[in-house]
Parts: C-alpha cells; structure tokens; sequence
C-alpha cells in the first residue's frame, strides 16, 4: 500500500487503504499546521498498526476520528486508534445505527458472524480480532 496524498488551503489529505482480505476500506487523515483530523478507522488490528504509524508520522495531534457511517471496516478500530491518541475524540452524524448495521453484516457475511454476533451480545470490545480495544462507539454529534 502506497499511500495517497495532496494538500489543499494549507490541509494534507493522506489516503489509507486496508488490506484486501479487511475488505480494503479507507481511512483518511487531514492534517492542518499543527492538528489533525481522521476519517474513518479500520476493520483489523494489523490495519489499524499502520494507520496510527501514517498519523504518527505526521507529527500532528490527532484532535477526531470522525466515522461515516456504521460499517465495521469504518470503525471497528476505533479503540486502537484512540489508544495510541487518547485525545481524540471519537464522532459520528445522528443516525448511524451501529447494532442495526452489524446485524445485517452478520446476515451478508456469516463467515464473520461470530465475531458480530460477540459484538453484539457482550459489548464493541469484541471485534473480528477479539481485542478489547476494538469497536469504540462515537460520540453522537448534534444537528
């Protein structure tokens, strides 16, 4: 993976991508002069090592993760990135209705049903990689 990157009115945008066999989603952090902002995490530890590596690398305070939408390859490594920035604030818009979307995905994806279905019976701390720190829900923003 190489990752992508462009500035625009004094921000970088850096794209990560996941692996393939993680459903290769992407996450992209934005960084101004000293700040920096996350779109979306990831979906397994190994990804979420090299995220917070590319954040890392930057020199920038991680000050959010915002997640888009309630994918777990989006948010599922939520703890870790706020592990590694315990600053960041953790967000989302109204509506993003996490239990209902793991449902479907269990649905869709059994082969990933029983680590879902952990999700959704002891708690978001029991991601596809069974680590306590996957799977922080956001903090729903107002408006």
């Amino acid at each position: 993976m190489t990752p992508s990157t462009g500035t625009n009115a004094g921000l970088s945008f850096h794209l990560f991508t996941g692996k393939e066999f993680a459903l290769s989603n992407n996450a992209v952090p934005i960084a101004g002069q000293h700040d920096a902002v996350l779109i979306d995490t990831c979906l397994v530890l190994s990804d979420a090592a090299r995220l917070v590596s590319m954040i890392q690398a930057t020199g920038k305070n991680l000050k959010a993760i915002y997640v888009t939408h309630a994918h777990p390859d989006h948010y599922f490594a939520n703890g870790a990135v706020q592990k590694a920035f315990p600053a960041a604030r953790i967000c989302a818009r109204p509506g993003v209705r996490f239990t209902d979307i793991a449902r479907e995905m269990m649905r869709r994806y059994p082969d990933y049903g029983l680590a879902l279905a952990l999700w959704l019976t002891r708690g978001p701390g029991y991601g596809l990689a069974g680590a306590k720190e996957l799977g922080v829900p956001p903090e729903v923003l107002g408006g």
